[in-house]
Protein backbone atom coordinates (compact mmCIF):
# COMPACT_ATOMS: atom_id res chain seq x y z
CA UNK A 1 0.00 0.00 0.00
CA UNK A 2 1.68 3.26 -1.10
CA UNK A 3 2.37 5.87 1.56
CA UNK A 4 0.40 9.10 0.92
CA UNK A 5 2.41 12.04 -0.36
CA UNK A 6 3.12 15.09 1.86
CA UNK A 7 0.75 17.10 -0.34
CA UNK A 8 -2.04 14.58 0.24
CA UNK A 9 -1.39 14.57 3.99
CA UNK A 10 -1.67 18.37 4.03
CA UNK A 11 -4.99 18.22 2.18
CA UNK A 12 -6.38 15.71 4.67
CA UNK A 13 -5.17 17.76 7.65
CA UNK A 14 -6.74 20.96 6.33
CA UNK A 15 -10.02 19.18 5.67
CA UNK A 16 -10.08 17.81 9.20
CA UNK A 17 -9.31 21.24 10.65
CA UNK A 18 -12.11 22.82 8.64
CA UNK A 19 -14.57 20.21 9.91
CA UNK A 20 -13.56 20.89 13.51
CA UNK A 21 -13.85 24.66 13.12
CA UNK A 22 -16.97 24.95 11.00
CA UNK A 23 -18.77 21.63 11.01
CA UNK A 24 -21.51 20.77 13.44
CA UNK A 25 -21.46 17.53 15.32
CA UNK A 26 -24.47 15.28 15.48
CA UNK A 27 -25.58 15.10 19.13
CA UNK A 28 -27.32 11.79 18.59
CA UNK A 29 -25.19 8.64 18.20
CA UNK A 30 -27.07 7.12 15.28
CA UNK A 31 -29.74 7.98 12.72
CA UNK A 32 -31.69 11.17 13.34
CA UNK A 33 -34.67 10.38 15.58
CA UNK A 34 -38.07 11.69 14.67
CA UNK A 35 -37.88 14.23 17.49
CA UNK A 36 -34.50 15.55 16.44
CA UNK A 37 -35.75 18.28 14.15
CA UNK A 38 -38.96 19.25 15.94
CA UNK A 39 -39.23 22.93 16.82
CA UNK A 40 -41.50 24.28 19.54
CA UNK A 41 -44.44 26.13 18.06
CA UNK A 42 -44.08 29.22 20.23
CA UNK A 43 -40.40 29.75 19.39
CA UNK A 44 -39.49 32.54 16.92
CA UNK A 45 -37.29 31.58 14.00
CA UNK A 46 -34.05 32.91 15.42
CA UNK A 47 -34.20 33.30 19.19
CA UNK A 48 -36.58 33.94 22.03
CA UNK A 49 -36.51 37.29 23.80
CA UNK A 50 -34.85 35.83 26.88
CA UNK A 51 -31.87 37.61 28.50
CA UNK A 52 -28.54 36.03 27.62
CA UNK A 53 -24.85 36.69 28.07
CA UNK A 54 -23.41 38.47 25.09
CA UNK A 55 -19.87 37.16 24.72
CA UNK A 56 -18.27 33.77 24.81
CA UNK A 57 -15.31 35.18 26.75
CA UNK A 58 -17.57 36.24 29.61
CA UNK A 59 -17.45 34.19 32.77
CA UNK A 60 -20.13 31.57 32.74
CA UNK A 61 -22.78 32.40 35.38
CA UNK A 62 -22.78 29.08 37.18
CA UNK A 63 -21.03 30.16 40.37
CA UNK A 64 -23.91 32.31 41.58
CA UNK A 65 -24.79 33.41 45.06
CA UNK A 66 -27.92 32.01 46.62
CA UNK A 67 -31.01 34.16 46.33
CA UNK A 68 -30.94 36.27 49.50
CA UNK A 69 -34.67 36.97 49.42
CA UNK A 70 -35.97 35.99 52.85
CA UNK A 71 -39.24 34.77 51.39
CA UNK A 72 -39.89 31.21 52.52
CA UNK A 73 -41.97 30.33 49.48
CA UNK A 74 -41.08 26.79 48.47
CA UNK A 75 -43.07 26.79 45.24
CA UNK A 76 -41.46 26.80 41.82
CA UNK A 77 -41.77 30.25 40.21
CA UNK A 78 -41.74 31.33 36.58
CA UNK A 79 -38.92 33.75 35.84
CA UNK A 80 -36.72 32.72 38.75
CA UNK A 81 -33.37 31.01 38.47
CA UNK A 82 -32.43 27.74 40.10
CA UNK A 83 -29.88 25.02 40.45
CA UNK A 84 -31.41 21.56 40.22
CA UNK A 85 -30.48 18.73 42.58
CA UNK A 86 -31.48 15.24 43.64
CA UNK A 87 -30.00 12.78 46.13
CA UNK A 88 -27.11 15.07 46.96
CA UNK A 89 -26.07 15.60 43.34
CA UNK A 90 -26.46 18.64 41.10
CA UNK A 91 -27.44 18.90 37.47
CA UNK A 92 -24.54 20.02 35.31
CA UNK A 93 -23.04 18.94 32.01
CA UNK A 94 -20.22 16.83 30.71
CA UNK A 95 -17.30 18.25 28.72
CA UNK A 96 -18.44 17.18 25.29
CA UNK A 97 -19.28 19.81 22.68
CA UNK A 98 -23.02 19.36 23.22
CA UNK A 99 -22.81 19.55 27.01
CA UNK A 100 -25.01 16.55 27.83
CA UNK A 101 -26.69 16.95 31.21
CA UNK A 102 -25.33 14.83 34.04
CA UNK A 103 -25.68 14.85 37.83
CA UNK A 104 -22.51 15.38 39.83
CA UNK A 105 -20.78 17.83 42.17
CA UNK A 106 -21.95 21.36 42.88
CA UNK A 107 -18.90 22.88 41.20
CA UNK A 108 -20.13 21.55 37.85
CA UNK A 109 -23.77 22.56 38.34
CA UNK A 110 -25.59 24.79 35.88
CA UNK A 111 -28.05 27.61 36.39
CA UNK A 112 -31.51 27.38 34.81
CA UNK A 113 -34.34 29.87 34.47
CA UNK A 114 -37.89 28.53 34.66
CA UNK A 115 -39.94 29.85 31.75
CA UNK A 116 -43.66 29.64 31.07
CA UNK A 117 -43.17 30.22 27.34
CA UNK A 118 -40.15 30.43 25.10
CA UNK A 119 -41.03 34.03 24.26
CA UNK A 120 -41.66 35.17 27.83
CA UNK A 121 -40.53 33.55 31.06
CA UNK A 122 -43.24 35.04 33.27
CA UNK A 123 -46.98 35.48 33.24
CA UNK A 124 -47.75 38.98 32.07
CA UNK A 125 -49.44 41.70 34.17
CA UNK A 126 -49.51 39.73 37.40
CA UNK A 127 -47.36 39.04 40.43
CA UNK A 128 -48.56 35.45 40.52
CA UNK A 129 -45.76 33.39 38.98
CA UNK A 130 -46.28 30.09 40.76
CA UNK A 131 -45.95 26.98 38.60
CA UNK A 132 -49.20 25.17 39.28
CA UNK A 133 -49.43 21.48 40.06
CA UNK A 134 -49.14 19.73 36.68
CA UNK A 135 -48.11 23.06 35.20
CA UNK A 136 -45.79 23.24 32.20
CA UNK A 137 -42.43 24.91 31.77
CA UNK A 138 -39.29 25.26 29.71
CA UNK A 139 -35.78 25.50 31.16
CA UNK A 140 -33.37 28.15 29.87
CA UNK A 141 -29.68 27.25 30.23
CA UNK A 142 -27.61 30.44 30.40
CA UNK A 143 -24.41 28.64 29.50
CA UNK A 144 -25.45 26.73 26.38
CA UNK A 145 -22.82 24.67 24.61
CA UNK A 146 -20.33 24.91 21.76
CA UNK A 147 -23.19 25.44 19.31
CA UNK A 148 -25.23 27.88 21.41
CA UNK A 149 -22.73 30.07 23.23
CA UNK A 150 -25.30 32.69 24.21
CA UNK A 151 -27.43 30.14 26.03
CA UNK A 152 -30.38 28.07 24.89
CA UNK A 153 -33.41 26.17 26.08
CA UNK A 154 -33.02 22.57 27.19
CA UNK A 155 -33.64 20.08 24.39
CA UNK A 156 -33.56 16.31 24.08
CA UNK A 157 -33.30 13.46 21.62
CA UNK A 158 -35.74 10.58 21.46
CA UNK A 159 -34.73 8.02 24.13
CA UNK A 160 -31.37 9.71 24.51
CA UNK A 161 -29.59 12.68 26.08
CA UNK A 162 -30.79 16.09 27.21
CA UNK A 163 -28.61 19.06 26.19
CA UNK A 164 -28.79 22.79 25.37
CA UNK A 165 -30.32 23.17 21.90
CA UNK A 166 -28.06 24.14 19.03
CA UNK A 167 -27.85 24.30 15.22
CA UNK A 168 -30.86 22.36 13.87
CA UNK A 169 -31.13 20.18 16.98
CA UNK A 170 -34.03 21.99 18.62
CA UNK A 171 -36.46 19.43 19.96
CA UNK A 172 -37.18 21.57 23.00
CA UNK A 173 -38.09 19.83 26.24
CA UNK A 174 -41.55 20.88 27.45
CA UNK A 175 -41.86 19.72 31.04
CA UNK A 176 -44.84 19.00 33.26
CA UNK A 177 -44.26 19.55 36.98
CA UNK A 178 -46.19 17.69 39.68
CA UNK A 179 -45.82 18.85 43.28
CA UNK A 180 -44.80 16.20 45.78
CA UNK A 181 -43.51 16.17 49.36
CA UNK A 182 -43.03 19.55 51.06
CA UNK A 183 -42.40 18.26 54.58
CA UNK A 184 -38.74 17.29 54.31
CA UNK A 185 -37.25 20.55 53.03
CA UNK A 186 -33.89 21.17 54.70
CA UNK A 187 -32.94 24.42 52.93
CA UNK A 188 -35.33 27.41 52.92
CA UNK A 189 -34.37 28.20 49.32
CA UNK A 190 -35.33 24.77 48.04
CA UNK A 191 -38.65 24.06 46.42
CA UNK A 192 -40.85 21.20 47.44
CA UNK A 193 -39.97 17.96 45.71
CA UNK A 194 -41.13 18.17 42.11
CA UNK A 195 -41.77 15.30 39.75
CA UNK A 196 -40.97 16.00 36.09
CA UNK A 197 -42.11 14.33 32.88
CA UNK A 198 -42.22 15.58 29.30
CA UNK A 199 -45.24 16.62 27.28
CA UNK A 200 -45.81 16.78 23.54
CA UNK A 201 -42.91 14.69 22.27
CA UNK A 202 -43.45 13.77 18.62
CA UNK A 203 -42.38 10.21 19.42
CA UNK A 204 -44.83 10.11 22.37
CA UNK A 205 -41.93 9.04 24.60
CA UNK A 206 -42.54 11.50 27.43
CA UNK A 207 -40.62 9.79 30.24
CA UNK A 208 -37.46 11.00 31.97
CA UNK A 209 -34.91 8.99 33.91
CA UNK A 210 -31.49 9.28 35.50
CA UNK A 211 -29.45 6.26 34.49
CA UNK A 212 -26.70 4.50 36.41
CA UNK A 213 -24.11 6.72 34.71
CA UNK A 214 -25.89 9.78 36.21
CA UNK A 215 -26.90 11.18 32.80
CA UNK A 216 -30.41 12.56 32.31
CA UNK A 217 -32.25 10.69 29.57
CA UNK A 218 -35.54 10.81 27.70
CA UNK A 219 -37.34 7.53 28.42
CA UNK A 220 -40.50 5.60 27.67
CA UNK A 221 -43.78 6.74 29.22
CA UNK A 222 -44.20 5.86 32.87
CA UNK A 223 -40.74 7.02 33.97
CA UNK A 224 -40.17 10.31 35.76
CA UNK A 225 -37.62 12.10 37.94
CA UNK A 226 -38.14 13.74 41.32
CA UNK A 227 -36.00 16.82 41.89
CA UNK A 228 -35.62 19.95 43.96
CA UNK A 229 -34.88 23.43 42.63
CA UNK A 230 -32.70 25.74 44.76
CA UNK A 231 -33.13 29.47 44.21
CA UNK A 232 -30.07 31.41 43.06
CA UNK A 233 -29.64 34.88 41.63
CA UNK A 234 -30.24 35.17 37.93
CA UNK A 235 -27.07 36.15 36.02
CA UNK A 236 -28.46 39.54 34.98
CA UNK A 237 -29.99 40.50 38.35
Amino acid sequence: MPFPSPHRLLEVSLAALTLVQYGFANPYPGPLPEDGMAVARDMPEHQASIPFLGGEDMLFPDDLELDTNEESNNTLQYGRCYKIHADGQWLGSDHQAWGYYIFGGYSNSRTFQVCRLMTSCQRQNTQDQEVRDRGNLYLWDFRGNQYSRNGEFVANNNLNHFFPAGTTWRNYAYFEATHEDCEEITNPRDTCYINLVLRGQASNNNGIEVRANNYLYNAYNGKSVTLQFRRVKCPLD
